[in-house]
């Protein structure tokens, strides 16, 4: 059903299309005061290994390459959670934007499909890129749409940009790793 949906014209595909900053592109970053904190730890292989999350609610998920790009296809993918978190993202962003407008009940038969797409990126680079998109079904409100684009975490990040801080760590010598088993 989300192939149908996500190849019909829709007016919510354009509204995200129309609503994009011009060429220009800042870094949402957070203020000192975070709300919440989610962790993960990622095993080799990486997309054919295991992942896990370290907070609150633990989560352990066995990851698989698709067949598309030479794996088995027998687990999850990160495309796979990233369409999860922004569907679920976005109508929370939409029921939070009804309330602020006074328009409660309007999403109570809400549904929001997203994709997330794996390719090759243009221009000659290398590796991979993504590509998303999100189908709203039953709201016909466009204003309300807009403003859940822009309460919606993950449409900001993926549209706005976040900081991304990547750090290595030393393995731990012999005598740490005796310590902490």
């Amino acid at each position: 059903m989300l192939s149908r949906l996500a190849l019909r014209p829709t007016f919510a595909r354009s509204l995200l299309a129309s609503s994009r900053a011009p060429n220009s592109r800042g870094i949402v970053t957070l203020s000192p005061n975070v709300l919440y904190l989610s962790s993960a730890v990622a095993d080799q292989p990486g997309r054919a290994g295991t992942a896990k999350s370290l907070t609150d609610q633990p989560l352990e998920l066995k990851f698989a390459r698709p067949k598309t790009i030479g794996g088995k296809g027998n687990g999850q993918t990160p495309e796979q959670l990233l369409a999860m978190a922004l569907s679920t993202s976005f109508l929370d962003a939409m029921n939070l934007a009804a309330s602020k407008q006074g328009k409660n009940g309007i999403t109570a038969n809400a549904r929001v499909h997203a994709a997330a797409f794996l390719g090759h990126p243009e221009k000659g680079r290398e590796g991979f890129g993504l590509s998303t998109s999100i189908v709203v079904e039953n709201v016909e409100d466009d204003e309300l749409i807009l403003a859940a684009r822009e309460l919606c975490p993950f449409t900001r990040a993926l549209t706005e940009g976040i900081e991304v801080k990547v750090m290595k760590r030393a393995a731990p010598s012999e005598d740490e790793a005796e310590a902490s088993e």
